[in-house]
């Protein structure tokens, strides 16, 4: 009787391991990200820049291009790309906002010549724009203000660094989803994994995560920023519809909260038109002229 207890203890145990193993795996496959490299420089366009890096948690080097303005500025933008993709999908948009201030783009750990990291999630996004803002704070070494742009998974932790961080003096998202636990749920659920299994799946990211989905989702995030916010969407989207930004802006403080629709675009091709680039620039001058500051 003694040996059966024992046996069942231990397959009891040897399922329960199997089981987190298994889950281990699943978020592995789901947030690991190879290094993607760059495919340009702000040189490619005749864009005077300067390489730099800077160190983010565990000694980690981040890959920055330091653009300046054309004319001194106290606006400085910082910019960060999407999952999988590289931030010289931003050199378009920077070629315009050089004019008001100087532009650094950041890529984020297994992105460009940054170092590797086995797996990035929206607060390692966080923790290297963070970690990017103590970097300019030293470097500029005078009073500044930072208009904080992201794109996609970038835009997301824009706005959940602009939650967080008094530093951050504007915020522009573009083609962001609106909750990350849905967009997360519907991905699963696609790829025919039991109801259960999912349910579980998405307590335990939570659990590796230290945080809610809910916590993190732009949604609710938006709820908790106190200054200006411009969401941008293409119509055409198809990786997060068009109908998420809607979703945002619904919950964001409308005293504080712009948003320009990017007609016929997909998720990345509006990056590279010039209407977007204009409605930033737009949007961030008419914030400086509110608080009656001078760039």
């Amino acid at each position: 009787m003694v040996k059966i207890i024992v046996y069942i203890l231990l397959l009891s145990v040897l399922g329960i391991i199997a089981f987190f193993l298994l889950l281990n795996s699943i978020l592995y496959r789901i947030f690991h990200q190879p290094p993607v490299p760059s495919k340009r420089t702000p040189a490619d366009i005749g864009l005077e820049f300067r390489e730099r890096f800077v160190e983010t948690i565990h000694n980690k080097k981040l890959q920055l291009f330091e653009i300046p303005a054309i004319e001194p500025s106290s606006i400085v933008f910082l910019c960060v790309h999407g999952w999988a993709n590289t931030v010289d999908s931003f050199l378009e948009i920077a070629l315009h906002l050089r004019k008001l201030g100087a532009v650094y783009l950041l890529n984020t750990r297994s992105h460009g010549r940054s170092d590797s990291e086995k797996n990035m999630t929206i607060l390692k996004y966080e923790t290297d724009i963070r970690h990017t803002i103590n970097y300019l704070d030293q470097q500029i070494g005078q009073p500044y203000k930072l208009v904080l742009i992201g794109h996609s998974l970038g835009g997301a932790a824009a706005l959940l660094t602009a939650s967080e961080d008094q530093r951050v003096a504007a915020v522009a998202s573009i083609s962001s989803f609106a909750n990350m636990r849905k967009i997360l749920y519907d991905g699963f659920m696609k790829s025919n994994i039991p109801r259960w299994f999912v349910n579980g799946l998405m307590t335990y990211i939570e659990f590796r995560l230290g945080r809610s989905l809910e916590d993190v989702s732009p949604e609710n995030l938006v709820k908790k920023i106190k200054v200006p916010i411009l969401l941008i969407h293409g119509t055409k989207d198809e990786v997060v519809d068009f109908t998420e930004m809607e979703k945002i802006f619904k919950q964001a403080n409308k005293n504080l909260t712009q948003k320009f629709v990017a007609k016929g675009h997909n998720h990345s091709s509006l990056l590279k038109d010039e209407n977007v680039a204009i409605a930033i620039e737009k949007f961030v001058v008419q914030y400086f002229e509110k608080l009656n500051i001078k760039s």
